[in-house]
């Protein structure tokens, strides 16, 4: 784990978020960053799936988990809601498999416009979380994370620890 996700845990233990103390979850904690438009979709629900295309084999793919507590951050911004990961799906992309995805879950991903899918195109790998309890934090949460990084796992639960 980096010095700077060791800060962040640190710190979320000592501010629980809107009553909810990471102490009594069991499950791995997520922190996934997001640029409008598709925060704004996540948090009033038209965005049920979320989508992380990889050109390398990195977080979150094969780390998350049903049950996993996901933190929505606003990309340069707070914290800003919650949710849980209900199913997780990984895949190796071959240009069959792209299309399949693109076809198949472009609306819950809101996703319809060429741009989003080539952006995306050469990408190796996908992870498709299907996201359950959405909710938006009371008052938003900064924390102490200032990389570049997309998708951070914090804290990895019991069950994933040996897969």
């Amino acid at each position: 784990m980096a010095a700077s996700d060791a800060a962040i845990l640190a710190h979320l233990a000592a501010h629980p978020i809107d009553g909810l103390r990471l102490s009594g979850i069991v499950q791995s904690v997520h922190i996934a960053v997001f640029v409008e438009p598709f925060l704004g979709y996540v948090l009033d629900g038209s965005k049920t799936l979320d989508s992380r295309f990889l050109r390398q084999p990195r977080a979150p793919y094969r780390r998350v988990a049903p049950g996993d507590l996901i933190l929505l951050k606003r990309s340069g911004g707070p914290v800003v809601g919650l949710c849980y990961a209900a199913q997780a799906w990984d895949y190796a992309l071959d240009p069959e498999r792209f299309e399949s995805i693109r076809s198949t879950h472009a609306e819950a991903l809101c996703a319809p416009d060429a741009a989003f899918w080539e952006s995306r195109r050469a990408a190796q790998y996908v992870t498709l979380i299907r996201l359950l309890g959405v909710r938006a934090l009371v008052e938003p949460m900064a924390l102490p994370k200032r990389d570049r990084r997309g998708w951070v796992v914090l804290r990895t639960g019991p069950e994933q620890m040996h897969l």
